[in-house]
């Protein structure tokens, strides 16, 4: 494997999710970012949370620690500032490896982290790696919570706990990390405006795609389940992520209803927690699919019909990592420089996002001109490869 020259570093990179097993973006994006350290050169050490005995937790590429987070389970990574278990793990690591940057995925565990540092006696660096301002996101999943009729009581109530507790979390880990790392412009607007934080201090390393393992993936709609004689309309996102719920109940609700009758596509959904099940002639719900890119490679048409959240989304840069034209709300495709009518087709309503699917079923040399577009775009800025070299670059200058 081909690697890059840098000044080696020893890394320790703390994620609350499985990089393993990554079922969501979180882990996705700390288990391609520990890859491009890796590929630098680095020596890369991963602590996460230690999983249930039926999912065995192994890497070739990293030397994986685990520590406990699940309670009635539960993930209480919310928590980790707090957690003894936690705080024991990185002790040890401290005490028994050679490590110079410790970055935590996330906010919650960043003061622990420091605190650590400092009564130990050794002078790491502390890096928070964020993907959203998670103050607001937690915000907007309390909301959710609480007007989704699904929702039970106790549920509502740890939504809040975890919105009040991010909120006083965030600002601890912005103010102690000695730099934070942001996936858009916007983000990092954020993170001046609500904590005060010098705009020195923040770099954006963005999120990006696996090109070359979207490239290689292959059509094969027979494994899935899905209709040859159909278009494959697609969204996948992690179900308990509140936006990504709201999507899916939109596509369910509105969208698919919208297109029935004059159109006849095949929507698919999936996810990690998404329920398996087919809704009418039109929706299938596969729940997790291990090979994500063959899904995609399968699909004709996706879809982002997100309404809230933050950050930027993975979903749009794997859609376009395989050319797939791409229909969305101007909030799904925040933080990605797409411009609308050349990358996707970007909408503000409901009404105008069924218009818009529909227009693309009708023209497939419109699908295939977005679609080589969007893959232009991901080539030249959002491939892991080209972000793994500059994180690489901002972690020797951090060393140093």
């Amino acid at each position: 494997m081909k690697t890059w020259i840098t000044s080696a570093v020893n890394v320790l990179i703390v994620s609350p999710a499985d990089i393993t097993d990554p079922r969501g973006g979180a882990g996705n994006r700390a288990l391609n970012l520990a890859k491009g350290l890796k590929k630098g050169g680095n020596t890369v050490i991963v602590l996460q949370s230690k999983k249930p005995a039926n999912r065995q937790v192994q890497s070739n590429d990293f030397e994986i620690h685990t520590y406990f987070q699940t309670i009635c389970k539960r993930e209480l990574f919310f928590f980790n500032d707090v957690n003894p278990f936690f705080w024991r793990a990185i002790v040890k690591l401290l005490t028994q490896r050679s490590v110079d940057i410790i970055h935590v995925e996330l906010p919650w565990g960043v003061a622990a982290v420091w605190a650590l540092t400092k009564l130990i006696g050794n002078k790491q660096k502390v890096v928070y790696s964020s993907q959203n301002i998670e103050a607001t996101v937690e915000n907007e999943r309390a909301r959710y919570a609480r007007t989704e009729k699904r929702a039970r009581f106790f549920e509502i109530v740890i939504a809040y706990i975890e919105a009040l507790n991010t909120r006083i979390v965030e600002p601890f880990a912005a103010h102690l990390s000695d730099l934070i790392l942001c996936v858009c412009d916007a983000d990092k607007v954020g993170f001046m405006d609500m904590y005060g934080i010098n705009a020195d201090k923040i770099e954006l390393v963005p999120n990006g795609t696996a090109l070359q393992e979207a490239q290689s993936a292959s059509r094969d709609k027979d494994s899935l389940g899905l209709d040859e004689s159909k278009l494959a309309v697609v969204f996948h996102g992690t179900y308990a992520y509140a936006p990504n719920k709201e999507a899916i109940h939109c596509i369910i609700d509105q969208i698919a209803p919208g297109v029935r009758g004059r159109h006849e596509p095949e929507f698919v959904i999936a996810g990690n927690g998404v329920p398996r099940c087919e809704l009418g002639s039109n929706v299938k719900c596969l729940g997790f699919v291990d090979e994500i890119y063959t899904l995609l490679k399968s699909s004709d048409i996706a879809i982002v019909p997100l309404q809230s959240g933050g950050g930027t989304r993975l979903k749009i840069l794997d859609y376009f990592a395989v050319g797939l034209p791409v229909v969305t709300t101007r909030k799904g495709i925040e933080g990605i420089a797409a411009i609308s009518q050349t990358h996707a087709l970007i909408v503000d309503d409901t009404e105008e996002f069924i218009e818009a699917l529909a227009y693309l079923i009708d023209h497939p040399d419109e699908r295939k001109r977005l679609g080589t577009n969007a893959f232009e775009l991901v080539e030249t800025q959002y491939d892991w490869e080209i972000i793994g070299r500059r994180l690489n670059e901002l972690y020797t200058g951090l060393k140093k």
